[in-house]
């Protein structure tokens, strides 16, 4: 019961690891044979398999944390489980590794993400989006601002270190564009949404069950903001005729602000960047008119006009 049986969603045809034989072990019983059997017993991707894995890696600590081993805490059966990266990647997604937005298509879709007719139909989506799109926040961290980490005096939104993916606390200083998202939300909350203005999340789902709007933890729980933004984005690039995918949005504004800025290290102070390295290496991405004229720039140089050997 529940086993996705669409080919489209579920090529594999995947189950729970509770429906199999691994599922009747203790975890005491795991060693890294039974492991890598699991994991390749399946043709799956690299990027599959390596998700699996750091499942498992995950479920081993939290046992190990909460000393659920005993005195005898077995040997990690993950520690030696390694796969060979693909030399050409075979993700759907992997088309738009190397690629990031225009100037052109980012303001076509400001535009579309603004139109009272589009934010509407996918309120909070859309928003997320666009701040995702003027901020160059990550979808994951966007997801989980709540409203108490705003600050309107100091005109700043704190992302505590529990969302950001470096572990560390981050900011996002309020400009123009972002109090126009703001106040995006706050159209939303005062007219159709009412009922989500005590949901401290600040990109609500349009799912919460108002029933339960009075019981304070479901209030505050992952049950209630937003985790997907597949409805709006598909809309927006068959609206807009742009192809891309929603973690572009974070590379094109790296892009965007090191050229604006000049340097990696002035970027990477808004985009929370460890190191320069990182994003010069995976977020600098150029259209191919940049990449022309960047060429032609150069070629001026190796443009010598003629020495006449006539003294």
């Amino acid at each position: 019961h529940g086993i996705i049986k669409d080919k489209k969603f579920n090529p594999n045809n995947e189950r729970s690891v509770f429906d199999s034989d691994l599922g009747k072990l203790v975890i005491d019983e795991l060693n890294t044979g039974i492991v890598k059997r699991y994991l390749e017993h399946k043709d799956r991707s690299f990027g599959k398999k390596k998700n699996m894995l750091d499942t498992f890696k995950t479920l081993w600590a939290f046992a190990k944390d909460n000393n659920l081993f005993g005195d005898i805490i077995p040997q990690d059966p993950t520690k030696e489980i390694t796969f060979k990266r693909p030399d050409i990647a075979l993700s759907p997604g992997s088309i738009y590794n190397e690629k990031r937005f225009t100037e052109e298509e980012i303001a076509k879709m400001f535009k579309w993400l603004s139109t009272p007719e589009n934010y509407e139909r996918y309120p909070f989506q859309a928003e997320i989006i666009l701040l995702m799109m003027i901020t160059g926040r990550r979808a994951e961290e966007t997801m989980k601002i709540r409203k108490t980490m705003i600050d309107y005096e100091k005109e700043l939104i704190t992302l505590p270190a529990s969302i950001t993916k470096a572990r560390k606390k981050e900011f996002i200083d309020i400009t123009e564009p972002v109090a126009k998202v703001l106040k995006q939300i706050e159209n939303h909350i005062n007219g159709p949404h009412k009922a989500y203005r005590f949901v401290d999340w600040l990109f609500p789902t349009t799912r919460i069950n108002k029933d339960r709007l009075h019981e304070d933890r479901y209030v505050r729980s992952d049950l209630t903001r937003c985790k997907e933004l597949r409805g709006c984005w598909t809309a927006l690039v068959r609206q807009t005729g742009i192809e891309g995918a929603p973690k572009m949005l974070r590379k094109t504004f790296s892009s965007i602000a090191k050229l604006t800025l000049g340097t990696t290290g002035k970027a990477r102070v808004l985009t929370g960047h460890e190191q320069d390295s990182t994003l010069d290496i995976h977020y600098d991405k150029h259209t191919p008119d940049q990449r022309r004229d960047y060429a032609n720039k150069v070629a001026n140089f190796f443009d010598f006009k003629k020495v006449s050997n006539d003294k």
